[in-house]
């Protein structure tokens, strides 16, 4: 005897279809969970690296903590200038000492945090102002050759020291020889109140 299987109506469930539809959400979510953990380390690595690059810097490691001090070489007959002319002076408008010296500017390097302390704080201008003016005394014939750009704070004092009517910013925590010479500027310096080159 032959016994056949009833056909499945369309009416009734098919019993894989749930099982197959709880597998599939499973697998969406445990997905979605993974994303999110990727994510979060990802974030989290970015707060590592930001913390140890700052704890790497240190404090006064920034242009808005540090104070600048401007030198000058052994020649200039000059023990100080005026907060006016700090701007003039380094910007190449004045260009002479009061003995009739030229003034041989040296600026810090670019990307630095002096040349950003100059620009922002002194010069109150930005990098491509600042190329902008020197091109525009260049051109007027205001001055001969722009300023040298010197790669560090070590290369700007040991032309200073060595040269003639030199001027230049530098860190006040830099390591100074000891034949350097530090303009006051109004007769201050820096750790004296209102010092104009602190901030």
């Amino acid at each position: 005897m032959t016994f056949c299987s009833r056909p499945r109506s369309r009416s009734e469930p098919m019993s894989g279809l749930p099982a197959m539809r709880s597998r599939l959400a499973r697998g969406a979510t445990r997905i979605r969970c993974r994303v999110a953990a990727a994510g979060l380390a990802m974030v989290l690595a970015v707060l590592v690296s930001c913390i140890a690059r700052a704890e790497h810097a240190g404090p006064g490691s920034s242009a808005e903590h540090e104070s600048y001090v401007l030198v000058a070489s052994p020649d200039v007959q000059l023990a100080g200038v005026s907060a006016a002319d700090v701007g003039r002076l380094l910007l190449g408008q004045r260009r002479y000492w009061r003995s009739g010296q030229q003034v041989v500017i040296l600026l810090p390097a670019s990307g630095s945090a002096a040349r950003r302390y100059l620009l922002e704080r002194v010069f109150r201008m930005g990098e491509a102002d600042y190329r902008r003016h020197t091109l525009g005394q260049l051109y007027r014939g205001e001055i001969e050759y722009a300023p040298k750009a010197v790669l560090s704070d070590g290369e700007a004092l040991q032309y200073v020291t060595s040269g003639h009517g030199a001027l230049a910013l530098v860190p006040a925590t830099a390591s100074f020889p000891n034949d350097t010479h530090v303009l006051r500027i109004d007769g201050k310096l820096p750790g004296d109140p209102g010092y104009l080159l602190s901030h």
